[in-house]
């Protein structure tokens, strides 16, 4: 598999090489400058990817919550944290992941945008929590140390 070009390249010994700003390597994008942003969009469109495959289960009203955490921390959640072990994030990079973990939490407890309310503190389904900053962070913490 190739990206870019597909014409054939020769490697002279004494030119310079070009410059990639970003290259996926083992499943995790890095960049030049070292920020984790391009890694924690595409890891945050994978999981959104691995939600609307699961609405089925995790939507449905009929299920029980412990039933929708256990697919959602055995599914959706690697889908984000693989590789994440690595990141330096900074606050405004783990946004994106602390405002996704939220929607589809909601969505699966079935609160909509009108009863939702910013000053509901300790939303959790049995063990995925959201509204507490740093559980995204605290999970990669804990995979890291169980491996």
């Amino acid at each position: 598999m190739e990206v870019g070009s597909q014409t054939p390249r020769t490697i002279s010994v004494h030119e310079p090489l070009t410059t990639a700003l970003t290259f996926k390597h083992l499943g995790s994008y890095l960049s030049y400058e070292g920020e984790v942003k391009t890694d924690v969009s595409v890891k945050t469109q994978t999981a959104w990817q691995k939600w609307k495959t699961l609405t089925g289960v995790l939507c449905d009203k009929k299920l029980p919550r412990k039933l929708k955490s256990k697919v959602y921390r055995n599914v959706i959640r690697p889908a984000v944290l693989y590789g994440s072990e690595c990141w330096a994030i900074t606050n405004k990079d783990e946004q994106p992941l602390s405002v996704m973990e939220t929607t589809m939490l909601r969505r699966t407890i079935g609160i909509s945008k009108l009863e939702h309310s910013p000053q509901r503190k300790g939303m959790t389904v049995n063990g995925a929590s959201a509204y507490s900053g740093q559980s995204l962070r605290k999970a990669a913490k804990v995979v890291w140390a169980c491996t």
